[in-house]
């Protein structure tokens, strides 16, 4: 996936800081190093602007990671060097999409049981509404 990006003039710095690779994982993988590694005042509220700054920067990193993966995993299932099943991994429902987004707003330590609560209803709202 990330020769695809490179060779179609994607931008990868984001991933090559963000991922690292487990050389001990077989086949080798890359793991999404936590957010608080690279962003220390994402979760620490002494510093409102800097956490909103942080918090912002990490949007826009996740939005370029969900772009460019959702891209390379077409283009690699279409080229054939990619199952249907990987390429369909690289591809998060909006429904989880929204269900992170709650949690992470919500990711306070004061509020994790209100972020809980909240995910298990729209998780059961949506596993309804979507069987009807």
């Amino acid at each position: 996936m990330k020769q695809c990006l490179i060779d179609n003039g994607k931008p990868i710095e984001a991933t090559n800081e963000w991922f690292e690779k487990d050389e001990n994982s077989v086949p080798p993988t890359y793991i999404l190093q936590p957010i608080s590694s690279k962003l220390h005042h994402f979760h620490k509220s002494d510093d409102p602007e800097l956490q909103r700054e942080q918090r912002n920067l990490w949007w826009k990193t996740y939005e370029e990671f969900q772009e460019n993966f959702r891209f390379a995993s077409k283009e690699c299932f279409a080229s054939g060097t990619m199952s249907q099943d990987s390429a369909e991994k690289f591809t998060i429902s909006g429904k989880f999409s929204f269900l992170l987004l709650l949690f992470l707003i919500f990711s306070d330590l004061s509020f994790h049981f209100i972020s809980l609560i909240l995910i298990s209803f729209f998780f059961f709202f949506f596993s309804f509404s979507s069987n009807t």
